[in-house]
């Protein structure tokens, strides 16, 4: 997917998480794949396994190029970075894809073990919502595995009017903007 809008640095923004670490948000960019790659690979099998509801090794070119290439629009990644711009470490990354037909957006995210727990996964969920609620997006959608408690207290916890629907083993997290 080719990227068709110019990077937007008014996107960004510095956020301090409950362990008193800052992180910067951004939208991500094709040079993110490289911190993108990094990421994946300091995934527990577990995480993977529940980002991707199947056993991945690795990510394709498709698939990384996938994760940091967004129109801005109907579709955008976000990325969480540390340390100086020249020099940034990626701890985590969200997206999000909005079907026209319902104006939902579908989301999906993943944090670096090390930084799990920190509020990471809150601040990345709160920054696609606020971003989705300026183009009028009516609410977020997600598919997430019965036992990824995790994901879906984040989801509960952060976001109002949330409706938790289960399908056998996939839960589906509904929340209104």
């Amino acid at each position: 997917m080719k990227n068709n809008a110019s990077y937007a640095v008014e996107d960004e923004r510095t956020v301090t998480l409950k362990n008193g670490r800052e992180v910067r948000l951004r939208p991500s960019r094709a040079s993110d794949a490289g911190g993108i790659r990094a990421l994946f690979f300091k995934l527990s099998e577990e995480d993977v396994y529940t980002r991707f509801f199947s056993k991945v090794h690795a990510l394709s070119n498709s698939q990384v190029e996938r994760l940091c290439n967004f129109n801005h629009e109907e579709e955008i990644g976000f990325v969480a970075v540390t340390g100086a711009r020249e020099q940034e470490t990626l701890v985590g990354q969200s997206c999000y894809f909005v079907t026209p037909a319902t104006n939902m957006a579908e989301t999906a995210f993943v944090i670096d073990p090390a930084w799990q727990g920190t509020g990471l996964g809150n601040a990345l969920q709160q920054r696609m919502a606020e971003h989705a609620r300026a183009r009028g997006v009516r609410g977020c959608v997600a598919e997430v595995l019965a036992n990824n408690r995790k994901m879906i207290a984040l989801a509960r916890h952060c976001l109002d009017n949330v409706r938790v629907e289960r399908d056998e083993d996939v839960v589906h997290v509904i929340a209104m903007l």
